[in-house]
């Protein structure tokens, strides 16, 4: 949100009534209390009707409460009552971004910096259109003027992060990180998209590090416990990626991350069957194989006994036909348990580890 500027008392006491309605406004806004601080801003505009800073924290207010047509139309007020006023120009550019008209959102963030060229909000926030619409060299420049102009600001360095994170510089993203946790070692998003840079790098036990200082502060966010399941997996860590997958879709993932989790939960179970399966059919290859051996093994020998022994039954006359009658019943023997031992083999399974998808990272 762009504070607007202070509104002097003039003449009036109205105007000293309006501020005093606006600053019960702003508290309600800074408590969550949002209708509360609609209706403190309502007080004010009715007592002056000029109070540009009161529509512009309305205008906030019903922006948390998704109306933004109404918080634009409020900005748009503003703006009439002061057309230089250029924070309203960066809080409806906030607004249109909401909306993801990414255009018109620019467009006004450059009204701003045209009237306020010092402001590094303005410029931090334009990066992150640009960022959206994947244009991410834009945004990183934009990051740099808000980072020269306040050098302090954590968020400047998470958000450039995040947009050379996209760009596949991972190094540079993890610098950025670690200066926006070095001032707000409280950022748990930093440590979050910090640790899905180590993981992209195959750094994965630095990656779980930071996905644990990221849960530690921010327990609620299911995407962070969905990155560190996907790390888990590389680590083999098969139990722990399965406690992490039902934590992220309990605490609710949304779109594809959902569907992602879901699916390799699936696989994780799946694959516990498998070998379970896999272990049964060697299992039963084994003993069938056995089996086999244990039947046709004295069969053929009692075969061949008679074929040796008793040349009235097959009436052969030469001990070498003897010997080849007593191959051809031997070889087949034998084939025949190699056969039914590899079609024991056949109910193996093998399942393929998949890395489907690609994890999101947090915003």
């Amino acid at each position: 949100m762009h504070e607007g500027q202070a509104v002097s008392s003039g003449e009036h006491g109205s105007l000293s009534e309006a501020e005093r309605a606006w600053e019960e406004g702003r508290q309600n806004y800074n408590t969550g209390k949002y209708e509360r601080a609609i209706d403190a801003f309502n007080r004010a505009i009715a007592l002056d009707p000029r109070y540009k800073k009161a529509f512009l924290w309305r205008a906030a207010a019903y922006r948390q409460r998704e109306e933004y047509d109404r918080a634009i139309s409020d900005d748009d007020e503003a703006i009439r009552v002061d057309p230089q006023y250029a924070p309203a120009y960066a809080d409806r550019g906030f607004s249109y971004y909401k909306k993801r008209e990414y255009d018109r959102a620019i467009a006004d963030y450059n009204e701003a910096i045209r009237l306020d060229p010092d402001t590094a909000q303005s410029y931090s926030e334009r990066a992150r259109v640009y960022c959206d619409k994947g244009e991410h060299e834009r945004a990183i420049a934009d990051y740099d003027e808000a980072a020269r102009l306040d050098p302090k600001r954590p968020v400047t360095y998470a958000n450039r992060g995040l947009a050379r994170y996209y760009r596949g510089e991972y190094d540079l993203a993890i610098a950025d990180y670690s200066e926006a946790i070095r001032l707000d070692p409280k950022m748990g998003v930093a440590y979050g998209n910090r640790g899905l840079a180590h993981h992209y790098k195959g750094d994965y036990a630095s990656a779980i590090a930071d996905y644990d200082d990221a849960i530690r502060l921010d327990p609620a966010n299911g995407t962070t416990y969905y990155n560190r399941a996907r790390a888990h997996v590389h680590n083999g860590a098969r139990s722990s990626a399965k406690a992490d997958y039902r934590q992220a879709l309990r605490l609710g993932l949304s779109g594809s991350t959902k569907a992602s989790a879901e699916a390799e939960l699936a696989e994780l179970e799946k694959s516990r069957l498998g070998r379970a399966l896999d272990r049964a059919a060697k299992v039963a290859a084994t003993l069938a194989g056995g089996a086999c051996l244990i039947v046709a093994i004295p069969a053929a020998l009692f075969v061949g006994y008679l074929v040796w022994n008793f040349d009235g039954i097959w009436n052969i006359p030469h001990h070498s036909n003897k010997f080849a009658v007593y191959c051809l019943i031997f070889l087949p023997a034998f084939t025949f348990i190699g056969l039914m031992m590899g079609a024991f083999k056949l109910f193996g399974v093998n399942p393929a580890q998949g890395d489907a998808g690609r994890s999101s990272p947090s915003d």
